[in-house]
């Protein structure tokens, strides 16, 4: 059978993997991101490391964002941020890992959610959208930003749905 990409020039990685000219081996990809992982935890064997890596990295995005991650701040797996690090540290913590503990909000405290990078370290999305909130643009008030005006100005919700016209609460 004729492949769909056959006029695409396929070459081979320093390792010999068949991949696409304009394309990073994602094998390779792979195997330096789980070494550097595995070199982060010492405190588990590299096979139960290896098993909670493929556990949390189950597709190509979510490899990349990992090693973005780990490229970006090494100390990406104390933060437990972007979320696929967060999962990552969740499967390791459940293999009994002592180097690291459940990622939790730098600002709340919650370790049930997904967590994003700060200057601060891992937040919320709650605790987030308070962190980037601004002086709305019609009431004056320092609140979570829902929206712009026409104009650029930042807007909070209730003055959002306000300018759409939104039917007034019947309480």
């Amino acid at each position: 059978r004729l492949s769909r990409h056959r006029d695409k020039a396929v070459s081979r990685c320093p390792q010999g993997h068949r991949v696409r000219a304009t394309q990073r081996c994602p094998t390779c990809r792979r195997a330096v991101t789980l070494a550097a992982v595995i070199a982060a935890e010492p405190s588990l064997p590299a096979d139960q490391v290896a098993a909670a890596f493929g556990a949390a990295v189950a597709n190509g995005a979510a490899l990349r964002s990992l090693t973005a991650a780990l490229a970006d701040d090494p100390d990406a797996l104390a933060v437990g941020a972007p979320p696929v690090v967060g999962r990552l540290v969740g499967e390791l913590v459940a293999r009994g890992s002592a180097t690291f503990a459940l990622p939790a909000c730098v600002r709340c405290g919650r370790d049930d959610q997904p967590l994003t990078r700060s200057s601060q370290g891992g937040v919320c999305a709650r605790c987030r959208r308070w962190q980037l909130a601004a002086v709305c643009a019609h009431c004056g008030i320092v609140k979570p930003i829902a929206g712009r005006t026409k104009a650029g100005e930042s807007i909070c919700e209730v003055c959002r749905r306000r300018d759409r016209g939104q039917r007034a609460c019947g309480v």
